[in-house]
């Protein structure tokens, strides 16, 4: 009995499992130490990075200012080169009477079409107006007398 005692009383005093202890972070890297470099070195000035940035860049504007250079005197003599080639061609005189004689046709055709609409439009307002009075007495008769 004093055995059981004794188990119960060891299970009681058991001390809780330790939890897991977190990771610990990783340590800052330590800055570079410049004790030993001298100051004629370039790349403190200038990393290598943006020398070859600086380089392209050179490169580049290099090429487009001797493409202006080169391609736009040659352009403008392209275009000079086209513009005396063209030639503006006077109209010969016997086209000018021509032309002259077509214009004054189309005119006298213009003015003939417009007196045959004015003649239409009289003959319209004509047979308007003799349909009037026909109208006029056979709404009178039908209205009758002493109404108007």
């Amino acid at each position: 009995m004093l055995a059981r005692g004794v188990s119960a009383v060891l299970i009681r005093f058991q001390t809780p499992p330790t939890p897991p202890t977190p990771p610990t972070p990783p340590e800052p890297p330590t800055p570079p130490d410049f004790s030993d470099v001298s100051m004629t070195d370039p790349n403190i000035i200038f990393p290598e990075s943006f020398t070859t940035l600086g380089h392209d860049f050179l490169v580049a504007s290099v090429i487009i200012v001797a493409l202006l250079v080169i391609v736009w005197p040659l352009m403008r003599l392209f275009t000079r080169w086209v513009e005396r080639r063209i030639v503006t061609y006077a109209m010969p005189p016997e086209l000018d009477a021509r032309l002259s004689h077509l214009e004054q046709g189309v005119d006298s055709i213009a003015i003939e079409v417009e007196r045959i609409s004015e003649a239409q439009r009289f003959s319209a307002k004509l047979l308007a107006e003799r349909a009037m009075p026909d109208e006029r007495a056979a709404h009178a008769r039908l209205e009758g007398p002493g109404t108007r």
